[in-house]
This record gives C-alpha cells, sequence and structure tokens, in this order.
C-alpha cells in the first residue's frame, strides 16, 4: 500500500461489492415487483422462467472471469512489466483489475437467456437475430476491447466465447420459436372446433 488510507479504502471497496453481491437477489425481486405490472401476462410468465437462468449464467460468467481471464491477464500483463520494469501491484489496484475483468463477464454471458427472453415476449425473432448477426459480433468486438485490458490475446479470450454464446442463443431462440409457433398452433385449431348440439 502506498497510502495510510489505502487500506481504509481496499476494506470498504471489498465491502462495497460484498454487500452489493449479497444484496443483489433483494434487489432484483423489488424490481421485479415494480415492473411487473406494466408485463403482459406472456412477459410475465417467461420473465420467471428465464430470470433463476439469467442469475445461473451470471454466476457462471464470474467464474470464467475469475479462473479463466483474469489469472491470464494478470500474468501477461506483469510479465510483460516485468521485462523492463520492477512490477509492485497495490492491493487497491489488483481489486480494481480483478473486478475489470470478472464483472462484466457475469453479464456478457446472460447473453443467450436475454435472446430467448426477447423471442418469447415477441420482441425479436431467430431470423432476426440470424440477420443481424455481423453486427452482434462487431458489438462483441468493442465490447470485448473495452471489458478487457488493452492487450490482443485477453480480448481474443473473451471475444470467442461471446461469439460462441450467441451462436447458443440462436439455437436456443429457435427452439423457443418453435415451441410458441406450436403453442399458438393449438390454440387456433382448439378455436376451429365446432360445439357440439
Amino acid at each position: 500500500m502506498l497510502s495510510p488510507l489505502d487500506v481504509v479504502r481496499f476494506y470498504a471497496s471489498v465491502a462495497g461489492g460484498l454487500s452489493l453481491g449479497v444484496s443483489a437477489p433483494f434487489i432484483g425481486y423489488r424490481l421485479w415487483r415494480f415492473v411487473r405490472p406494466a408485463l403482459t401476462a406472456q412477459e410475465s410468465r417467461a420473465a420467471l422462467t428465464y430470470i433463476p437462468a439469467m442469475f445461473l449464467s451470471f454466476a457462471l460468467g464470474i467464474a470464467f472471469g475469475f479462473f479463466v481471464v483474469f489469472p491470464f491477464a494478470f500474468r501477461f500483463l506483469t510479465a510483460l512489466g516485468a521485462s523492463h520494469f520492477t512490477v509492485m501491484v497495490t492491493t487497491q489496484e489488483y481489486l480494481s483489475f480483478l473486478l475489470m475483468t470478472t464483472l462484466p463477464m457475469g453479464f456478457l454471458f446472460e447473453v443467450p437467456f436475454v435472446l430467448m427472453f426477447l423471442t418469447a415476449t415477441g420482441m425479436v425473432t431467430p431470423d432476426k437475430l440470424k440477420a443481424v448477426r455481423k453486427y452482434a459480433y462487431l458489438l462483441f468486438a468493442v465490447v470485448s476491447a473495452i471489458v478487457t485490458p488493452p492487450e490482443f490475446v485477453s480480448q481474443l479470450l473473451v471475444l470467442f466465447p461471446l461469439f460462441a454464446l450467441y451462436e447458443l442463443g440462436l439455437v436456443l431462440t429457435r427452439w423457443v420459436y418453435r415451441k410458441q409457433q406450436r403453442g399458438e398452433g393449438d390454440m387456433l385449431e382448439g378455436e376451429a372446433v365446432p360445439e357440439g348440439d
């Protein structure tokens, strides 16, 4: 640490991160209570179906960032600096770098389930998502450059999983869309059956 106040800042950062993580389910529940009256019955059912899966994918993204992206980027950058300089990383900078390489991955890993939710609510279709694939890839390239250190290998380490997640999202949205179409077809057939005497 470089300053007497660094220890206070460090513990405050750790406490803030832990408190936000512990309170996230309660915050999510209150947000759900707030937006639920504005949702249709179909949107409400879709949200209840996909919210647990989105929490799980967020945890998987955090784990990917912690066990894959962070160690690789940290070792690479410290080795790069050690070739010409004496590298000394403060605890505050270490924590900031850890959060920068893990939290964004949690949100990015929710891409497939966000696409499924949007498809279930009728906002998008698999054909639309397929048509904008190249723009999605370009957006992922920009995002990977923002959330990773300015180093090419780390950006690729994030970029390729994002491509895979988008393709997985396309597969899942096709399944959701076909299921919706079958459900609507069954409803129309039920309405077409004449009533008996």
